[in-house]
């Protein structure tokens, strides 16, 4: 009974992609649930994190019974950084509601500049280009 515990909770976990996230990258964060035929899911907004930020709003889509939830994101620091998810709202056909943890998402993000270069400095502007003459 626990192993099948343990896989009920991992399956429903957040998953980001794509699966080598670097700085200014959009991040897509996504869950799935279950619900009640004829209920309907809502997501919560993003609480604002230092370094990451939400871009737009949550997308919802329905395929039978269930819910996927995604919300696009953008880190600005390298490293391990945790996220804390909202929480996401079943919605039944009489008013009643049932509401879902978030829970935490930890992405890693590389940076963009290679690992051999140990110490990047800015470069100077380039002079304009000369446009040729017509003929």
């Amino acid at each position: 009974m626990i192993p099948v515990l343990l896989l009920v909770l991992q399956a429903g976990g957040w998953t980001a992609a794509p699966e080598r996230l670097t700085v200014g990258d959009t991040i897509r964060v996504e869950r799935s649930i279950d619900a009640p035929a004829g209920w309907r899911v809502r997501a919560g907004k993003l609480d604002a994190h230092g370094d990451v930020e939400q871009l737009g709003d949550a997308g919802v889509t329905q395929h039978g019974n269930q819910w996927r939830v995604s919300y696009l994101l953008v880190a600005w620091q390298t490293g391990n950084v945790s996220v804390a998810m909202p929480s996401l709202w079943r919605l039944g056909p009489d008013g009643s509601t049932d509401s879902l943890p978030g829970g935490v998402v930890t992405l890693r993000i590389a940076s963009v500049i290679p690992d051999s270069v140990t110490a990047p400095q800015p470069q100077p502007s380039l002079n304009p280009l000369r446009l040729g003459r017509p003929t």
